[in-house]
């Protein structure tokens, strides 16, 4: 694509000549004729053959990244033609906040390169695309300036920031588990309670070889429930109790990324409550999950989203891809993804409900699962406690125990229960 530079003028002197030449066939307009045609044909033959052979090419380290961390990759420019490549600037056009991976590059060899590496520290979580990238030449004069696309693009994963709890101590009653539920499951758990015939109809998957083997006939394994509590995360992304405005731009910009992260920030999460939900439930993912837990969670976005409590890795990879992406775009109130579940909560349970709302209505679908013997928790994100008042009479009176996260606090001291 041409841009600006002096070739309209060029041009329009191009045709001047080119007229009084035809005019007057005087040998000075001749000249300037030929001139000015041998200069156009400079300047694009320059740039045309700057761009020829010319390849990009980008290369993660990791697709995936985490808030606080650093993303690194490497850019390659290649220069498969037989002459070289003189002034090139690489202009990098990705959405991944504070990423700058431009590069005016003086020249490439014949059948060489120029590669250089962009690290990239990671302030957002949610899933960016690095690049296109556009390459822009200009011949000597600058005549002639052209702009090429080329799709050198690769998807990136940024996961919420995980904080350590060492002050996160639940107190005795609110996480049961512990003794052996004998009753059957009718699914494949890790808890194996013996081995029966096989009969009709049952999986192949559960048939215990060696047993079989020794008998004679087909035994297969039969399961108990988890005698350990399943813990639930309920996330409240309803967007009108959201609150906070996230880091001024001026309060980022006056701290370069080594000073932002040094001074400690990096233990808060940008100050919405959308975010330290987030980063607050990412937190007690990885805590539980380190104790062996298995951990769901629920929440009510665009549509609602549930991931069954599971245990190990796996969950743990599910869960932290569910969070980089959840946005607070719903318009249910919290206590509707609450009673949404109410009947499908094994009393063997806990939920832990994270949530900025001043709605008593969560705190009495709190209340309900305590009836049925579900264990519950509230961690409440806000600015000040002034509006919460109802709220913690109501969960005083209702025995459930709760803490209070301010926006701004660091997420690894302010994890601690307050008072019932």
């Amino acid at each position: 694509m041409e841009k600006g530079g002096g070739l309209p003028l060029l041009l329009v002197l191009w045709a001047i000549s080119l007229a009084f030449m035809l005019s007057t066939g005087h040998a000075l307009f001749r000249f300037f004729f030929y001139l000015f045609t041998a200069l156009i044909a400079f300047s694009a033959f320059w740039v045309w053959q700057n761009f020829w052979g010319l390849e990009v090419h980008r290369t993660l380290i990791s697709p995936r990244a985490q808030v606080g961390k650093v993303l690194e990759e490497e850019l390659v420019v290649r220069n498969r033609s037989p002459l070289p490549k003189l002034w090139l600037e690489v202009r990098d056009h990705s959405n991944l906040p504070a990423h700058v991976a431009g590069k005016v590059i003086g020249s490439i060899p014949p059948e060489g390169e120029y590669r250089w590496s962009v690290k990239t520290l990671c302030r957002k979580r949610g899933q960016f695309t690095l690049g296109p990238v556009t390459v822009v030449s200009s011949d000597p004069l600058g005549l002639i300036r052209v702009e090429k696309a080329f799709p050198a693009q690769r998807e990136v994963t940024v996961y919420p920031p995980i904080y350590p709890l060492p002050y996160f101590k639940l107190k005795a009653g609110i996480l049961p588990g512990g003794e052996v539920v004998r009753q059957r499951a009718p699914f494949a758990t890790i808890n194996v309670a013996g081995v029966r015939e096989y009969n009709p109809g049952d999986s192949f998957s559960r048939i215990h070889w060696p047993t079989s083997a020794h008998v004679g006939r087909l035994m297969v394994k039969e399961f108990e429930l988890d005698p350990l509590s399943n813990i639930w995360l309920f996330i409240d992304l309803d967007r009108g109790a959201q609150k906070g405005e996230g880091w001024p731009r001026s309060f980022v910009e006056s701290r370069g990324p080594s000073l932002f992260w040094a001074e400690g920030w990096s233990l808060r999460p940008e100050p919405t409550t959308e975010e330290y939900s987030i980063a607050i439930a990412a937190s007690l993912a990885s805590h539980f999950l380190k104790e062996k837990r298995a951990l769901g969670i629920a929440v009510y976005s665009r549509t609602k989203h549930v991931l069954r409590p599971e245990r190990g890795t796996r969950q743990f990879l599910k869960v932290l891809e569910f969070l980089a992406v959840v946005r607070a775009e719903s318009d249910s109130p919290f206590e509707e993804l609450l009673a949404s579940e109410s009947h499908s909560l094994e009393g063997n349970s806990t939920i832990i409900a994270i949530t900025p709302s001043e709605s008593i209505g969560w705190v009495k679908a709190l209340r309900n699962f305590k009836h049925r013997g579900i264990s519950a928790l509230a961690i409440i994100i806000a600015d000040e406690l002034s509006g919460y008042q109802e709220v913690l009479a109501e969960l005083k009176a209702s025995a459930i125990p709760w803490i209070f996260v301010r926006l701004g606090d660091e997420v690894p001291t302010a994890m601690r229960f307050s008072e019932v």
